[in-house]
């Protein structure tokens, strides 16, 4: 049976597991998520981190009996996934075209994928519920960047960047992390929830450290549930600002479906229950069918979905 070790590198934490292609899912005791929350790592760093814990997980597989078909890398982009090569991402400032995928083959002696975070969480997502009914799909990751990928005519499209297209908000001006004026990022990101809240309990956003901004998320969640008015005026700006790039996303891409994920969002039934709600005040009419992501893992499970595929030929 293939089994592949495979990498969700996000802007806050790197996460390993290893993959079946019985979608069998193992995390290892000796290999657990690392934080990346005020940490910069450059190319070299990075490199060496990903060799300790990949390392690791072939003697786990080996103890057990099992042997590795491939590691497969979900990363923010910018990236090229046919040279192998992670460019630029904004939220991980300190990499500089990392040529991966030749590193790793060099030293695992195995085949070794990469592709971008947003399309592995779809594929991951694709895999793991009967979403193949849907020929077109649209997949938005809102976390510490907002990411997207693209199925359209039942094919994965790579290079989907819309957090990183502008976005319309009236009367807010933000810099998102490319250092760019008013992209989607900017106001749905980690840092743009934390600005909504700044601005609402009328705090200085200067003084929210990634630390804290990373932790806005969850306090909203325990906000709203305890009916805070604060903390519900901040669900719904931020559901305001959501529902202006989904109207702009289903508009543009005429999706059947579009999946909800990503820390800030994933299993927040209220924030999309907000969402819909302003959704339906600029676009009465339904435009399109939106639903949360249903795995926490499925950058994993996509970029074994991706592996196992390229090893298919």
């Amino acid at each position: 049976m293939a089994n592949v070790i495979t990498i969700d590198i996000g802007a806050s934490k790197i996460r390993f597991m290893t993959v079946s292609e019985k979608k069998e899912m193992t995390e290892y005791l000796d290999t657990p998520p690392v934080n990346l929350i005020g940490r910069k790592l450059n190319n070299e760093e990075l490199s060496q981190l990903l060799t300790d814990n990949i390392s690791r997980s072939i003697d786990d597989m080996k103890k057990e009996g099992n042997v590795v078909s491939a590691v497969s890398i979900g990363s923010p982009g910018p990236l090229d996934p046919i040279k192998g090569v992670i460019q630029n991402p904004p939220n991980l400032r300190g990499l500089k075209d990392l040529a991966i995928v030749d590193e790793l083959k060099k030293i695992f002696n195995m085949p070794v994928f990469l592709l971008n975070d947003a399309d592995a969480a779809l594929l991951g997502e694709w895999w793991l519920l009967d979403h193949k009914r849907y020929k077109n799909i649209i997949y938005l990751t809102l976390s510490t960047g907002v990411g997207s990928g693209e199925v359209k005519n039942s094919q994965l499209k790579t290079g989907s960047e819309l957090g990183h297209k502008p976005l319309a908000i009236e009367g807010e001006e933000r810099t998102c992390s490319c250092r760019e004026q008013n992209h989607v990022e900017a106001y749905l990101g980690t840092k743009g929830l934390a600005e909504i809240y700044s601005k609402i309990f009328k705090l200085k956003s200067s003084n929210l450290e990634p630390e804290r901004q990373h932790l806005t998320s969850r306090k909203m969640r325990k906000g709203v549930a305890s009916l805070d008015p604060k903390w519900l005026a901040v669900q719904e700006t931020y559901a305001k600002y959501l529902a202006i790039f989904l109207k702009d996303v289903a508009t543009k891409f005429r999706p059947e479906l579009i999946i909800l994920g990503g820390g800030i969002i994933f299993g927040n039934e209220s924030l999309l229950a907000k969402t819909k709600e302003e959704l339906a005040k600029i676009a009465p009419q339904e435009i399109t069918k939106i639903e949360l992501a249903q795995s926490g893992n499925n950058v994993n499970l996509g970029a074994a979905k991706y592996a196992l595929e390229q090893l298919e030929g």
